[in-house]
């Protein structure tokens, strides 16, 4: 499971295009930035503080990287200038190795191996050969001068080291390049053209000894191209999913931040301002994501210790996310519309065919909860981002149909409905409870006719509102997870909560006995302090009327207990001594004086 953290700004930009990139420190808490043409600063992610920064007067043409295997620093200068440096030494006065070729930038192996460097004529070498060699010209090049390297990635197959990048010609078509480092080794290319769609977005992954091209297109369809070891027959590879949840209409920055999990920077698909979302291979579902006010183009986005790096305006955002293991309660509700059902002849009549839980949803829901739905969403997310509209307009309604129709509630959804149904403008239920009350001096038969005239004093609304609060009562909840969110609520509230489950216990109702219990010990529970410490007449009139009521019930337990003897023996087949009448003979006879 990914989880995306609080968003906190790590350190101002110049501006976008000004930003070169991140990189991997030395200190794992750390990260370097190449801020713009001429200035490198290190930062620390818990503190967002500066650790150490370089300048230089000559202009930087690549993001300055860390090299594990001699421990300094390097970078591209002016496309033809290398310079490695520690971090004490200053930029102007480290020594510059001279390139015959333009160089693109420094590519780090973080498995402690020599660095590579990568040439912009697609040339990739050793930095030990490059700077043996780089008086001299290359031969064997891979792009045409008018291409550009766009993105790069360094993988693992099998033991071998290969370089992985993309091009981009004068008409903006992209091309997959695979280079090995080895001297001699032949490469590979493959054309990213599909249709008539354009790509708005690709990403390269190692994995598993396998290494894949992902690519996103201008009509939201996510693919899976395999390049290595074997080759997939045909482009763009493996359909995975549609991607809706970010605008396919503008560029999407994507990233791997695991085997089984890509993360995507875009347009919001409402088209105001930016969206992040972590998107799993494996369920094919969207587990998180953050919203931001500004969608800045292009889009750039890093992945660097744990945390997902963004450009938002001129500001560099850092974004922490969590990898866990995957829970099955994350996919309650998710996949329900996809599954196939079969329908046997011998059980057809007992076979209830799967249906999408938008197909009978009121009308102002209808939409969200499909769109939603189609993310990827789980039941849980979907109640809790639908409920605020719903409790604002108050539609008593469509809450009955969710609670009708979710099977999985989360426990401050029902706080909040409860919440809404004891607010001050519903008095209705006090008097409700009240008219229970004054019911209990009738006689049995009087009980029924006032309790009709009570249901038809109250309208079409009131009567919604106590269906609404009795199956929200009957809703199952965790009494841990439930009782943070009580305490919340404001003590009138629970007053009016407290009032109406003491009428309950006197009374039947569509509540089970058990759950009427358990909500008294946690309203209880919830705010013992203020009960101790209110003076309120009130207050202590509820509470003495839910004694009274709790010692009538023990009372009617005790006589029940005097029962359970009688009740043994004759269970056994046992007479009671008692019924001496009785305990000699199986029957009686006896003498009716009819006139």
């Amino acid at each position: 499971m990914a989880k995306l953290s609080v968003a906190y700004g790590l350190c101002p930009l110049i501006d976008n295009n000004s930003l070169l990139g991140v990189g991997v420190d030395a200190v794992p808490d750390c990260v370097i930035v190449t801020i713009g043409k001429n200035i490198v600063i290190r930062y620390k992610f818990q503190d967002q503080k500066q650790v150490s920064s370089w300048s230089s007067k000559d202009k930087l043409t690549s993001p300055v990287v860390y090299n594990v295997n001699n421990s300094q620093y390097s970078a591209v200068f002016n496309h033809d200038q290398l310079r490695m440096w520690s971090e004490e030494d200053q930029l102007d006065k480290v020594k510059k190795y001279k390139f015959q070729e333009p160089l693109h930038c420094v590519i780090p192996d973080l498995d402690g191996d020599t660095a590579f460097i990568l040439y912009r004529c697609g040339y990739v070498t050793t930095l030990t050969q490059a700077l043996e060699t780089r008086k001299s010209t290359l031969s064997n090049t891979v792009l045409k001068n008018s291409d550009y390297i766009k993105e790069h990635t360094l993988v693992s197959c099998n033991g071998v080291k290969l370089v992985a990048f993309t091009s981009s010609n004068e008409k903006d078509e992209i091309t997959l390049h695979v280079v090995p480092v080895i001297t001699g080794a032949p490469s590979a290319q493959y054309h990213v053209l599909w249709n008539n769609v354009s790509l708005i977005g690709h990403a390269l992954m190692a994995k598993e000894n396998s290494c894949f091209l992902f690519t996103l297109w201008s009509d939201g369809s996510l693919f899976s191209f395999k390049f290595l070891p074997t080759v997939d027959i045909n482009f763009p590879g493996t359909f995975l999913q549609k991607v809706t949840s970010v605008n396919s209409k503008h560029p999407v920055a994507i990233t791997p931040i695991s085997n089984s999990h890509l993360a995507f920077f875009g347009a919001d698909s409402s088209e105001e301002g930016a969206t992040l979302i972590l998107l799993n291979l494996e369920f094919q579902l969207v587990q998180s994501r953050l919203h931001f006010k500004l969608y800045t183009k292009p889009p750039r986005l890093w992945n660097v210790s744990s945390h997902l790096l963004v450009a938002v305006g001129n500001n560099l955002i850092a974004v922490p996310y969590h990898l866990e293991v995957e829970q099955l309660s994350t996919l309650v509700g998710t996949h329900s519309s996809t599954v196939p059902v079969t329908e046997s002849s011998w059980m057809n009549s007992n076979i209830k065919k799967l249906e999408p839980i938008d197909k009978h949803a009121p009308k102002n829901l209808c939409q969200k909860i499909k769109l939603l739905r189609q993310e990827g969403f789980p039941q849980a997310s979907i109640l809790l981002n639908i409920l605020p509209d719903i409790l604002e307009e108050k539609d008593v309604k469509s809450l009955l149909w969710c609670l009708k129709t979710f099977s999985d509630v989360p426990e401050r959804c029902v706080v909040q409905i409860l919440k809404f149904c004891f607010s001050k403008s519903d008095a209705f239920l006090n008097k409700k409870s009240e008219n229970i009350v004054k019911e209990t001096t009738e006689k049995e038969n009087m009980k029924n006719i006032s309790k009709q005239t009570t249901d038809q004093s109250l309208n079409c609304h009131e009567s919604e509102k106590q269906l609404l609060v009795d199956a929200i009562l009957s809703v199952s909840f965790s009494d841990v997870c439930i009782m943070p969110h009580l305490r919340g609520v404001p003590f009138t509230t629970i007053l009016s909560l407290l009032n109406y489950l003491s009428d309950l216990m006197e009374h039947e109702s569509t509540v089970p006995p058990l759950r009427v219990i358990e909500w008294l010990c946690l309203v209880l529970d919830s705010h013992y302090q203020k009960y101790l410490l209110s003076h309120n007449e009130e207050v202590l009139s509820i509470l003495t009327k839910l004694s009274e009521e709790v010692n009538s019930q023990i009372e009617g337990l005790e006589e029940l207990k005097k029962l359970t003897p009688l009740l043994h023996k004759l269970q056994n087949g046992k007479i009671p001594s008692k019924l001496s009448e009785m305990s000699d003979r199986k029957y009686s006879i006896e003498t009716l004086q009819l006139y």
